[in-house]
């Protein structure tokens, strides 16, 4: 402990004594140091006289730079239509522009038909349905002409089908094959108009043909039956004309781009993908020709000439009417019901002429003989119900899917189904008759498909599974 008393003897306080000749010793520091201080805050004050100064001449310089009042602002009142800016010197002002039409990407289209045609003379009896080069495999099954029911196998010639169509109509309705239209043609010898379809029809013959219902009694194929093989190689593709590849690589060039090909081992998907991948900047693809009939009338519910059946066309044609998209018109107005459709092909009648086709494609619930499931596939689409029955004399997969509708799709979706590495489809939801994008929610829909399954996965069946597709 510091303790200590000044002056305690002498009555004289010493300490406080030193400290004020102290303090007086230290008068000169403390007033050098208040000096300095006075110093810093003028230096400091000076420092932000030059800011300022600098910031002044700066902006004197942007005064005087010939381009600034040349300098122009400019804003658009809709950016997600056009954005816009303006050059120096522009003249000042409001600018007003009528859009008529938004700019598309730009599309080259090849010619049509370019799939050499099913024979090269009316004699078809040696064109088997099975390996003829149609757009699609035909399905064996039945299929009705004026109400009566005519039987088609894979195996068939189109000669014998032409046959049994004679037959099942007692010689009433009569086909034939052009080959330079690439088309077949039913022609009614008594002149009677030719109804084709039921709904109660397997196999998809009149799609595929490309044969639809026009009120007269001779219908024609809508277009060119020939198709190109899109998975065989170039020169075995049924191209009409051959592509040469001058014996080795050819090549071809595409905005400057080289894409070469090998004839003997490209695929037509092959050379379509190269081109795709490459740095051309554009997207290659192939359309199988519109079958469409009477698309304009189809919305109009006043139009009195569209007739009992209207065909939209075939799932694989994308063409500049969108037929799903008029699929989708028509079955809002109310004034129209599918009465036929296999996945593919749509026909609709004015709702007056009721058939069971709706009921069926959209049942109350899940039927008491399909096993219940719970699936949730996307897109406000669950998969409720399904069963699959394997025929193995007929060596195919019958399956039913029932789905019901969770919430409003965006859009009009297909699906496929899978096993293991096996895979069919795409398939258009509820037979095709009815896009995702009007399907209501709490409503059921269904779907009746048939596979060709080897026996192996036949016996996998309990496997199968359906997917979303685009």
């Amino acid at each position: 402990i510091d303790l200590a008393l000044s002056g305690l003897a002498s009555g004289f306080d010493w300490k406080s004594l030193v400290d004020q000749l102290v303090e007086v010793e230290r008068t000169p520091q403390v007033r050098m140091y208040t000096e300095q201080q006075a110093i810093l805050a003028r230096k400091t004050a000076y420092d932000s006289v030059s800011t300022q100064l600098s910031v002044l001449k700066n902006r004197v310089d942007e005064l005087n730079d010939d381009d600034l009042f040349d300098s122009r602002l400019a804003s658009s009142s809709n950016e997600d239509t056009a954005t816009v800016s303006a050059a120096a010197g522009t003249a000042l002002g409001t600018y007003l522009f009528d859009i008529k039409q938004l700019a598309t990407a730009a599309v080259q289209r090849g010619t049509s038909n370019i799939g050499s045609a099913l024979s090269l003379s009316t004699d078809v009896s040696g064109v088997e349905l099975a390996t003829a080069p149609f757009s699609r495999a035909i399905t064996a099954g039945t299929f009705t002409i004026n109400g009566k029911q005519i039987t088609v196998s894979t195996s068939d010639s189109l000669q014998d089908v032409f046959d049994a169509i004679s037959t099942a109509t007692s010689g009433d309705v009569t086909g034939t094959y052009d080959p330079l239209t690439d088309k077949i043609s039913l022609t009614s010898a008594s002149n009677a108009t030719i109804v084709l379809g039921s709904a109660t029809d397997t196999s998809n013959f009149l799609s595929v043909t490309r044969l639809s219902n026009n009120g007269t009694a001779t219908v024609t194929s809508a277009a060119a039956l020939g198709a190109v093989d899109l998975s065989s190689t170039l020169d075995d593709a049924n191209l009409s004309t051959a592509i040469s590849d001058g014996g080795s690589t050819g090549k071809f060039k595409i905005n400057g781009v080289e894409i070469t090909f090998d004839a003997e081992t490209d695929t037509f998907s092959d050379v379509l993908t190269r081109i795709n991948s490459s740095d051309a900047g554009v997207t290659a693809s192939y359309r199988i020709a519109a079958h469409f009939l009477d698309a304009a009338a189809l919305w109009t519910t006043g139009n009195e000439k569209l007739g009992d059946l209207v065909v939209v066309h075939h799932a694989d044609v994308i063409d500049e009417r969108r037929p799903r998209d008029a699929l989708v018109r028509a079955l809002a107005t109310g004034a129209y019901q599918p009465i036929f459709a296999d996945h593919h092909l749509v026909a609709l009648a004015r709702t007056a002429e009721a058939t069971p086709l709706a009921a069926r494609l959209r049942p109350v619930g899940v039927p008491p003989d399909v096993p219940r499931v719970s699936l949730e596939m996307g897109e406000g689409i669950e998969l409720v119900g399904m069963q699959a029955r394997p025929d193995a004399g007929r060596g195919q997969v019958r399956v039913t899917m029932i789905w019901r509708c969770v919430a409003v799709a965006q859009r009009d979706r297909r699906f496929g189904l899978t096993l293991g590495e096996s895979r069919w489809g795409p398939f258009y939801f509820a037979h095709g008759a009815y896009p995702t994008n009007t399907w209501r929610i709490g409503e059921h829909y269904r779907d009746d498909v048939t596979l060709e399954a080897s026996a192996g996965e036949r016996s996998r069946i309990t496997a199968l599974r359906p997917v979303l597709l685009e």
